[in-house]
């Protein structure tokens, strides 16, 4: 495992943690497919039975590259939310963000 791959996989358990503290089930998808997370949980204000879903792209830059553009724009045009979690370097948190 390279050294770049090791820290973006440690900073996708991160996110993973930080999603579970937030009430989502989460799955990290396996070889680093796009999106890097698939989330889910009920939602309690529709019906028990239902659930919210959303697809989590994990970045240490915060920038998707022009593929991943398009494969979000895709993601977007299912009605499915889309974030992109991102280390703000300075405070060392996480930022999700609405893409």
């Amino acid at each position: 495992m390279n050294k770049s791959y090791a820290i973006g996989y440690r900073f996708q358990l991160r996110v993973k943690k930080y999603m579970e503290k937030l009430g989502w089930d989460v799955i990290v998808r396996p070889k680093s497919r796009f999106p890097d997370l698939h989330c889910w949980k009920k939602d309690p204000i529709l019906d028990s039975a239902l659930f919210k879903i959303i697809e989590v792209e994990c970045k240490m830059n915060k920038y998707l590259t022009k593929e991943e553009k398009q494969k979000a724009e895709i993601i977007k045009k299912q009605g499915i939310p889309f974030y992109v979690a991102w280390k703000d370097k300075k405070n060392r948190k996480i930022i999700l963000e609405e893409k």
